[in-house]
C-alpha cells in the first residue's frame, strides 16, 4: 500500500497504492507466473506528485492517528493482461485524521479476485512527502498484520542508513543532489537484492523505494543529462524480483 499525499478532490486527502505481487503455488508451476496489482503506472505516480510540487493544502496532517476502516476499494480498469487497479479513496475525518485501511476487506477482496492456487506475498510500498506520516502508517501497519498473525518485515528506511550523505544534502542541496541519489540508488539496489531472498514473511512494508528517487530527482535538478543518468540506474533495480 502506498500513501501518495498530494491535492485531491475536495473530502480527501490522497491515496493509498496496493502494488501487490504473488505467485502461483501450483505443483510443477516452471514459470512461476505473476501478477501485479497496482494503482497506476509509475509514470503516473510521478506526474501527480510533480503536479502538487508535494504541497499539502492542510499542514497539520502529519502525526494522526490511524483508523483502519472507512476505506472504499473501487476497480479502476485494466492497464494489461496481467494488471487489476485498485484505488483506495481516503476521506477526511474530523480533525484531519486519515481514514487508513480496512485490510481484511481488501485481502477479502483480492482473495475472491484470485484462483485459488495463488499465495500473496506483499510487497508495500509507501511514497509520499517528507513528515506527513509513513513511518507511523508504516508502524501501525505492522502491528496490525501481526495482531493478525501475518508475518511481517519491515526494514529501516534509506535516510536512517545515509546519515552522513543526507548531512552532506541537506549542507548543498544544489550542487550534491547526484550525489545523494547516486547513494539513495546504491542502498535500494542492494536492499532489494537481500529483500529477494527472503521467503519467511508474508508481507514486506517498505516505507520508500528506489521510485521515490524520481520525485526527488525531478525537484532538484533539471539536467537531463543527470536526469537520464540516474532513470538508467533506477532501472537496475528490479523490485518485482523480491517475490520470485
Amino acid at each position: 500500500f502506498s500513501a501518495v499525499l498530494a491535492k485531491q478532490p475536495e473530502g480527501t486527502v490522497g491515496f493509498f497504492v496496493i502494488n501487490t505481487t504473488y505467485s502461483s503455488n501450483a505443483i510443477n508451476e516452471a514459470s512461476n507466473s505473476k501478477q501485479q496489482i497496482i494503482l497506476c503506472s509509475k509514470e503516473n505516480v510521478v506526474e501527480k506528485i510533480k503536479s502538487t510540487k508535494l504541497q499539502l493544502e492542510n499542514k497539520e496532517l502529519k502525526k494522526n492517528s490511524f483508523e483502519l476502516d472507512d476505506v472504499v476499494i473501487e476497480n479502476l480498469e485494466n492497464d494489461s493482461e496481467d494488471t487489476t487497479v485498485y484505488l483506495f479513496d481516503i476521506k477526511i475525518e474530523g480533525n484531519c485524521k486519515i481514514g487508513a485501511l480496512r485490510i481484511k476487506q481488501a485481502l477479502s477482496r483480492l482473495k475472491r479476485k484470485c484462483p485459488k492456487q495463488m499465495i500473496f506475498n506483499l510487497i508495500i510500498n509507501k511514497i509520499s512527502a517528507i513528515g506527513v506520516g509513513k513511518s507511523t502508517f508504516g508502524e501501525k501497519f505492522k502491528s496490525y498484520l501481526e495482531e493478525k498473525r501475518y508475518r511481517v518485515y519491515r526494514p529501516l528506511e534509506a535516510s536512517l542508513f545515509l546519515e552522513d550523505e543526507l548531512k552532506l544534502f541537506c549542507k548543498d542541496s544544489k550542487n550534491n543532489a547526484l550525489f545523494f541519489q547516486y547513494a539513495n540508488l546504491n542502498f535500494y539496489k542492494k536492499q532489494t537484492a537481500e529483500l529477494s531472498v527472503i521467503g519467511s514473511y508474508d508481507f514486506i512494508i517498505l516505507d520508500q523505494t528506489h521510485i521515490d528517487t524520481e520525485v526527488f530527482t525531478l525537484m532538484n535538478t533539471q539536467d537531463k543529462e543527470i536526469i537520464e543518468f540516474l532513470e538508467k540506474k533506477r532501472q537496475e533495480i528490479k523490485i518485482e524480483n523480491i517475490n520470485k
